[in-house]
């Protein structure tokens, strides 16, 4: 391309304009400008056409409008990884990303001429989520490409956690935990399966801790395993017998348990996490993707009083959030607070709102009280009316009647009858302690 200052009658370069700059005339019909000349649009139309057919896109001869005819937008979108656009049509392979309340997700095209929403399981395909804690999740079959050109997948990671737009987790009933089926699984070594029925291991004699729960490829059963992983070469100076080394050093890669004669290969795949609580009085399994023992307490509505929001958890504010990144809450509010249904849905906003009891649930009720009701009459003379309560005697004057006399007036004020009632308040308070509410989301 040639630059600015290569053409006649530009300005010198600049810190900002390194290239030199086109100038306008000083005046019209001075001539002293910069001439548009064939060359020059040719260099600027050029690098346009050839990102068109970089993502093999033929021009169409139709002027770019940036809406309905964007030739140059839809080929920018499909030869680079960009932010999704849902008026942009996209090829197959292309990827593309949302970014929505700190929760980043990928996706990859499946189809050509792809201007379905990202919602379309046969258009799209979610391999990759980063939570807002930086946790990256695979929600595909993933492979990792070693120096040799071989592919295998790192024994701790559960390959294949979607099925039908379900995921695929850990559960736990009583001292029962069940990986429910199917799912896909790779070992240390590479090799890959797909389990069609449900897992289950008893952890009834577990004593209280952390535990990793594993897939055994040679016993085709779930085991719990309480001692360390180490990813690495060889096993630290620190390892202890029964712990296990993922080593990456070699391909295949490896993994290992510490015996007290050396090492003992294994065919492991990590499945998730698990943790026992005075003896099984508390008990969580979780994998990749969140938990799952007690998902009835998923979108119920929960104080917070340091204003700080653990992970797995979402503010109640009102925001409009992504389908893909909370579905769970999505199946309980729908569009009911707002969102296209689409690609998104909205929050319940529970700022400055009590909770209350009712058959009918998620509806938001304005602030009310019983009306008040008086009657009077007016007519009194020499200051002789009494009153009570929320009544009172107001002003002095000549009665229409008699003009010797004085005349005054009733008055209604709610707060003389009870300091409940205060001016400048426009809404019923109750007695409160301020709080920030939350919610689970997985």
């Amino acid at each position: 391309m040639k630059k600015p200052l290569e053409y006649e009658k530009t300005e010198q370069a600049s810190e900002n304009l390194p290239y030199g700059k086109f100038k306008n005339e000083s005046q019209p019909g001075a001539q002293d400008g910069t001439k548009i000349v064939a060359e020059h649009l040719q260099d600027v139309q050029y690098p346009l056409l050839q990102v068109l057919m970089l993502a093999g896109i033929v021009p169409n001869g139709e002027l770019e409008n940036g809406k309905t005819v964007k030739q140059f937008l839809d080929a920018l979108c499909n030869i680079s990884f960009v932010k999704y656009s849902d008026t942009t049509v996209y090829n197959k392979g292309i990827s593309v990303f949302t970014v929505l309340s700190g929760v980043t997700d990928f996706y990859r095209s499946l189809i050509d001429e792809n201007d379905q929403p990202l919602t379309s399981q046969t258009a799209w395909q979610n391999f990759l989520r980063i939570d807002a804690d930086g946790k990256i999740n695979f929600l595909t079959p993933t492979n990792i490409s070693s120096g040799g050109g071989s592919s295998y997948v790192p024994f701790c990671v559960n390959s294949g956690p979607i099925v039908d737009g379900e995921e695929a987790l850990l559960s736990i009933s009583g001292n029962t935990i069940t990986a429910t089926a199917p799912f896909t699984l790779t070992s240390a070594e590479g090799e890959t399966r797909t389990v069609n029925s449900d897992r289950q291991l008893d952890v009834s004699t577990l004593q209280d801790g952390d535990y990793t729960i594993l897939y055994n490829f040679e016993t085709d059963a779930l085991e719990a395993f309480g001692n360390t992983i180490f990813t690495d070469k060889k096993f630290p100076d620190e390892a202890v017998v029964g712990d296990m080394l993922f080593n990456i050093s070699v391909v295949p890669y490896k993994c290992e348990i510490k015996t007290e004669s050396g090492t003992e290969t294994k065919q492991y795949s990590r499945i998730g996490l698990y943790t026992r609580v005075s003896g099984g009085v508390k008990t969580s399994p979780y994998n990749n993707n969140g938990l799952n023992d007690d998902d009835w307490l998923i979108g119920l509505p929960i104080p917070n009083v340091t204003g700080i929001l653990p992970e797995r958890f979402v503010w109640y504010k009102g925001s409009i959030v992504n389908i893909s990144s909370y579905p769970k809450l999505f199946n309980i509010f729908g569009t009911k607070f707002g969102g296209d249904g689409v690609t998104t849905f909205g929050l319940p906003d529970l700022t400055g709102r009590v909770l209350q009891g009712a058959e009918e649930i998620c509806n938001y009720l304005a602030a009310a009280l019983p009306n008040i009701k008086a009657t009077a009459n007016p007519m009194f003379q020499n200051n002789n009316a009494s009153a009570s309560g929320a009544f009172y005697v107001s002003g002095s004057g000549k009665s229409q009647r008699d003009a010797s006399s004085t005349a005054g007036y009733l008055a209604f004020d709610a707060s003389r009858s009870s300091s409940i009632y205060k001016n400048g308040v426009t809404t019923v308070q109750p007695p409160a302690f301020t709080v920030r509410y939350m919610a689970r989301y997985k």
